[in-house]
């Protein structure tokens, strides 16, 4: 009678706890590799919005230019920096990022040109994965300078 009370305990023994943490971590790797790659597509869309933004306001500005300071701009090395303002750039500047800016005129029909804006990104970490975003506009020439191209010198 009293070796059958002995063997009755309360609890886990070692072997019983090592099997079920086993079990237990061999469902987390799963898990953990989902949320893991989940974060760094979080991250790449970030990115991504990020580049949309900033083509979009580079587009909003080179659509205010005459199309001769726009060829200008856009064919010299340090045109961005005209592009966009630098308490612009401050405020949104993050690391990684650079863009052009392109123009190509059209034969026919004439006084139609096209501004092509292209914003690419590094995403940091071990990946290193790379991505651009390009915006298109088609455009027509101008007779009349807005405002902005007196402001410019021109």
């Amino acid at each position: 009678m009293r070796a059958i009370l002995l063997r009755i305990r309360k609890g886990f023994t070692l072997i019983e706890i090592l099997v079920a943490i086993g079990i237990m971590g061999a469902c987390l790797i799963p898990v953990l590799t989902m949320m893991q790659s989940g974060q760094q597509k979080s991250t790449y869309g970030e990115f991504h919005l990020f580049a949309h933004i900033r083509a979009m306001r580079m587009m909003e500005r080179l659509t205010s230019f005459s199309f001769n300071h726009l060829v200008s701009s856009c064919n010299d090395a340090d045109g961005m920096v005209e592009v966009l303002p630098p308490e612009y750039l401050n405020k949104v500047n993050m690391e990684g990022f650079g863009e052009e800016c392109a123009v190509d005129e059209y034969d026919a029909p004439e006084g139609v040109y096209t501004i092509e804006v292209t914003v690419y990104w590094k995403v940091p970490g071990k990946t290193q994965r790379e991505g651009s975003y390009t915006l298109r506009r088609i455009m027509r020439k101008r007779s009349d300078p807005l405002m902005s191209d007196y402001l410019l010198g021109e």
